[in-house]
């Protein structure tokens, strides 16, 4: 299918805080995603993006996949990589020296801990790599050398039992995964997790009180020198399946759900712990996975309305 062009300029709602040398973004709309999917894991080698895996509907009935597909934004063109051994939905992943790790996630009602790694194209089972336990909806960051999965659901559907564990261990090596400080405040899912300078930030999601699911805006810092979160500033906006990427000297939050899909940008300062309107996405979306490569932002898929699965690829480019 022919790739529409469709450029979208962000700029900052005030341009007081456009520091010296930050960059903006410029948003280009490529090559439509092939069998669009959200709940899908996502990585990069430091040029692609990859989709792997997550769900889809037909005639009413959600279809978990096994599919793989890597994006390149130099030829705008999609091809297939290398299945997943299973179909697999919302697992926690991460990137690190070309390689993508997934953990947990499920399919059907079923909630996985084990691990696998792309890598040379082929993906990979590291049985010593199996999570302590069983997550679903867990987030990964990479972090000073270690690998963290950061909270998730032991048992599919059950978001009264959402977790509030951190897990990490070092990416080389044989030592095993270690238990570090909780996350604070609610229990959660679907929140956006990023690094910085060190660093992790977490930020909104989703618990649930009194039977009701309800959207959060909270965020923490977590530092692994101490093994120590630290609350911050709320978010704009209570928001869930939203994303979070490094940018320049701040991170993004882009995307997710409130009571409506969202098209809206935010960017968080962590020295000054501001926040900030950045502007928007060419199109609301909601569970999208945002990847940065190469001075880039990739993304493809995710959720443009219930049970609705968005076919877009965007590339952000920055800009002066």
């Amino acid at each position: 299918m022919a790739a529409r062009t469709l450029q979208i300029t962000v700029a900052l709602a005030l341009a007081a805080i456009n520091f010296a040398g930050e960059l903006n973004v410029e948003w280009r709309e490529r090559a439509a995603m092939p069998l669009p999917r959200a709940g899908y894991m996502a990585g990069t080698d430091g040029r692609r993006l990859l989709l792997a895996g997550g769900s889809y509907w037909e005639a009413g009935r959600k279809i978990w996949s096994d599919r793989a597909n890597w994006y390149d934004p130099a030829t705008d063109r999609w091809q297939p990589a290398a299945s997943l051994p299973a179909p697999l939905s919302d697992a926690a992943f991460a990137s690190f020296e070309g390689g993508i790790y997934i953990f947990g996630g499920g399919e059907a009602g079923h909630v996985r801990r084990d691990a696998l790694v792309l890598r040379d194209g082929t993906w990979h089972a590291l049985p010593a790599w199996s999570l302590p336990a069983a997550r679903l909806y867990a987030a990964a960051a990479v972090l000073s050398g270690r690998i963290y999965v950061v909270g998730g659901l032991p048992a599919s559907g059950d978001y009264a039992g959402a977790t509030a564990t951190v897990w990490s261990r070092p990416l080389r090596g044989n030592a095993g995964w270690r238990v570090d400080a909780e996350i604070p405040g609610p229990r959660r899912v679907h929140f956006a997790l990023a690094t910085h300078g060190g660093r992790l930030y977490l930020f909104g999601g989703m618990t649930q009180r009194s039977g009701e699911l309800v959207n959060l805006s909270d965020a923490d810092e977590y530092d692994p020198a101490i093994d120590r979160w630290r609350v911050l500033s709320d978010a704009p906006i209570a928001c869930r399946a939203w994303w979070a990427v490094p940018w320049q000297n701040r991170i993004l939050l882009l995307g997710g759900y409130t009571d409506r899909f969202v098209g809206d940008i935010y960017s968080f300062d962590p020295k000054s712990g501001r926040y900030t309107h950045f502007g928007t996405l060419p199109r609301p979306v909601a569970d999208a996975r945002f990847v940065v490569a190469a001075k880039q932002i990739l993304t493809a898929g995710g959720e443009s309305g219930p049970k609705i699965r968005a076919p877009w690829t965007w590339v952000g480019l920055a800009v002066p």
